[in-house]
């Protein structure tokens, strides 16, 4: 589908909007996806809460120019789709990693934008076990827990190698 000038520009700032808005953005490389798995995946998307976009390179790098996020531009390579949610951090990625294990051979991770960062593909991996607030919770709870238990044993480890200076 071609568009005019005055579409392109309605479109880019619409876009522009969302994507400055979003708390998170997944880009993936689809070259090797057919159209039908597509379409069913952006079907279920907009229902749950999160939105996948199939956007033109020169568009998105206008996109990205415009909110100042030249980082991202240099990860935007082949045929793009872009999972990102107005309204949760993980959500895009547990359903990115649901996608990943379908369509593995098809579709290649590019990127994935958090917070205003890059983030690397372990930290993404651990958001998509954070899909409710109660994991959440009890990761950041045992993370507290391990955090305190490290502390404790590196104590006891001081005490038992005297460093005291006693």
């Amino acid at each position: 589908m071609s568009l005019n000038l005055k579409d392109k520009k309605k479109y880019i700032l619409d876009m522009k909007n969302k994507i400055n808005n979003c708390l998170s953005i997944i880009i993936i490389n689809f070259n090797k996806l057919k159209s039908n798995d597509l379409v069913n995946l952006r079907k279920n998307s907009n229902k749950k809460g999160f939105y996948i976009s199939i956007i033109h390179n020169n568009l998105f790098k206008i996109i990205l120019n415009k909110l100042n996020l030249k980082c991202l531009i240099n990860k935007i390579v082949g045929s793009i789709l872009i999972f990102y949610s107005l309204k949760s951090y993980s959500y895009p990625s547990v359903i990115f990693e649901k996608f990943l294990v379908k369509y593995k051979d098809k579709i290649k991770l590019n990127t994935v934008y958090i917070n205003k960062k890059i983030v690397n593909y372990n930290f993404h991996k651990k958001i998509s076990f954070l899909n409710s607030t109660k994991k959440s919770l009890e990761y950041f709870i045992n993370y507290i827990r391990n955090i305190s238990i490290i502390k404790f044993l590196y104590v006891l480890l001081i005490i038992k190698n005297n460093k005291f200076g006693n």
